[in-house]
């Protein structure tokens, strides 16, 4: 009796899972979305990539070589007799005390050195140098440096760098910038400044333009102006003082190509200051070329307030015309000073130099 009724029940359930299992195969099937269920889909636009600026090339710098006359940087054979050898000078001009405001006149000396080349027949440019502390003309040309044995004469360097090609043959001045022997004994630098100021536009450098072949068509201030990239100054220590006070400062519209060597003040707001006090305005007269030679042990130079002074004033100085060279492991002494004349005639009056040339 249970086996009958054991069959009477599983057979049905048997039964009805077959039957639902042949309907409903597996879990439930979830429905597929087709384009018509689901309308057009527009496919999402690609970004826009952001144009990319072209690079601005950067100025190629103009080559500058230390001249380190202890080793082989700059070849000796520089400071030997040259076979085409320029000649030297001397000028005498009477000046005036314009600082006190004197009327007499006294003579001064001056010492030109005029290239091998030199001829009437073609203008100059014209590279002033400016002397250290305490001597006068004679300092540059002709010249009696001497540093660790080696003798340098500055018309031997420029003989010989003229005959290379490492710069045009130019008329260079050694002035004198005390008045006397007695103002270079007392050294009274604003006395001294102001009075190289003045000397160098209303005597100087007229009596350059009357005696040599120049690139100015007179000796008026106006004349001299529209020469000015045509004349240089370089000055080393108290020179390089004189450079920024006595020249770049109140007679920027007279000249256009500078070197500080070894010492010397760039603070924007004091040039700015004494640009207007003089009544010039840079933007009327660009700096052609600006070097600053400075001497890795020189504890006299102040860089914050030469070179580094400058690099936030875009509107005057860029890549073309400012230029700094730092003289490893020299003092403030003979090879700081050659390294500033060396590159100073290399770099005032060309546009262009290979680096071969400087090489």
């Amino acid at each position: 009796m249970k086996k009958f009724f054991l069959i009477l029940f599983v057979v049905p359930l048997l039964a009805f899972v077959w039957y639902s299992l042949s309907i409903h195969p597996g879990t439930a099937q979830v429905p597929v979305a087709t384009p018509e269920s689901l309308g057009t889909i527009e496919p999402a636009p690609e970004p826009t990539p952001e144009p990319t600026p072209e690079a601005t090339p950067e100025p190629t710098p103009w080559p500058l070589q230390a001249a380190q006359l202890t080793d082989d940087t700059l070849d000796a054979s520089l400071f030997a007799p040259c076979e085409q050898q320029g000649s030297i000078v001397s000028l005498e001009y009477e000046t005036k005390d314009y600082h006190n405001g004197a009327e007499g006149a006294f003579p001064k000396r001056l010492n030109v050195y005029l290239p091998y080349a030199y001829s009437e027949d073609r203008p100059f440019n014209v590279l002033f140098l400016l002397h250290i502390t305490g001597v006068d003309e004679s300092f540059w040309l002709p010249g009696g440096l001497s540093y660790e044995e080696q003798s340098i004469r500055m018309t031997d360097l420029l003989d010989n760098m003229i005959a290379r090609g490492l710069c045009e043959p130019m008329i260079v001045v050694a002035p004198c910038g005390y008045i006397t022997a007695e103002a270079a004994a007392a050294h009274d630098s604003v006395r001294d400044y102001d009075q190289f100021g003045h000397e160098f536009a209303n005597d100087i450098l007229p009596l350059i333009v009357e005696n040599f072949s120049t690139y100015a068509e007179g000796t008026e201030r106006g004349q001299l102006a529209a020469a000015r990239e045509h004349f240089g100054v370089a000055g080393a220590s108290f020179g390089s003082y004189m450079t920024r006070n006595s020249v770049l400062a109140p007679n920027l519209d007279l000249c256009a190509n500078f070197a500080m060597i070894g010492g010397g003040s760039l603070r924007q707001d004091a040039l700015r200051g004494e640009w207007q006090n003089a009544g010039l305005a840079p933007a009327d007269y660009p700096i052609h070329r600006l070097l600053i030679v400075e001497g890795e042990l020189d504890d006299r130079v102040e860089p914050e307030r030469s070179y580094h002074a400058l690099q936030g004033w875009t509107d005057l100085f860029h890549a073309d015309n400012l230029r700094y060279l730092l003289i490893k492991n020299a003092p403030h002494d003979v090879r700081e000073w050659v390294n500033g004349v060396y590159n100073s005639a290399q770099l005032f009056f060309r546009d262009d130099i290979s680096a071969e040339a400087a090489a």
